[in-house]
């Protein structure tokens, strides 16, 4: 179903990546929608004029290609559940809300921002890409990168996610969340992988939600990490990290807590 929000003059839906860029290029205020889940949530929804619906346009389902997992945008979280994932992943989206693996998409999920979600930062901590598509051709665009602020995305207007690449190399992991409610999101999650040299750490990727306006990539924390005994005391770093951070508030949640 989809609900058509006050002030919205059309409805739209392209049967493929080329006419959904054309529609984007010619109607004002438009806004593309996946499973149309996340727009109430976000800022602008009150200045959406077009809604762009991607549903048919072929972007739906994942397949590999030698070592990385291809994800449409399009599909729906539950339904990439339901896949053989790499560790990690799957570990991130079991913590996926019941009532929002049907219909939120994969691409949907990224381009809101949402400052809690677990997705973003798995896919941070395993070095994952996006592949976007828009008026000039095709680019790729690292998943830390895609934002400036929650629900901002550094993408333009006429631009639209279309694959998600993620590699699937075997690296020691770990992801760890505290939720304060059931059946809701994590208050705040963490994603890493790293390698193990001479039983020390080393290149770790280390993603964070609930601490920041969006899903974060937290180089402090990696640069921290280098060289570390997994077993030794936490390093003074990531506690001065740690305290450094200003988490946002939300209904469940104050920042302090």
């Amino acid at each position: 179903m989809v609900v058509l929000y006050k002030g919205v003059k059309g409805y739209h839906r392209p049967k493929s990546v080329e006419e959904a860029i054309e529609l984007l290029q010619k109607l004002e205020n438009a806004r593309v929608i996946g499973g149309n889940t996340r727009l109430p949530l976000t800022p602008e929804k009150g200045k959406v004029e077009h809604l762009v619906d991607l549903q048919d346009v072929g972007l739906s389902g994942v397949r590999r290609e030698g070592d990385v997992l291809l994800i449409g945008a399009t599909t729906q979280i539950g339904d990439l559940m339901e896949e053989e994932l790499p560790p990690l992943l799957a570990r991130a989206l079991s913590y996926t809300p019941e009532g929002w693996k049907w219909p939120a998409t994969v691409g949907g999920v990224l381009a809101s921002g949402l400052p809690y979600e677990t997705l973003p930062i798995a896919l941070m901590a395993m070095g994952a890409k996006v592949e976007v598509a828009g008026p000039e051709g095709s680019r790729e665009v690292s998943i830390e990168d895609l934002y400036t602020g929650k629900g901002v995305m550094k993408l333009g207007s006429r631009e639209i996610i279309t694959w998600i690449k993620v590699p699937t190399e075997e690296r020691p992991w770990a992801f760890e969340a505290v939720a304060v409610v059931a059946r809701l999101f994590p208050q705040v999650s963490i994603a890493l992988t790293a390698d193990l040299d001479g039983g020390r750490i080393s290149n770790a990727r280390v993603g964070l939600a609930g601490v920041a306006k969006t899903p974060i990539r937290c180089e402090t924390l990696e640069k921290a990490l280098e060289g570390l005994d997994p077993a030794s005391e936490v390093p003074d770093g990531v506690l001065a990290f740690a305290e450094s951070l200003e988490p946002p508030y939300d209904p469940v949640a104050s920042s302090e807590y």
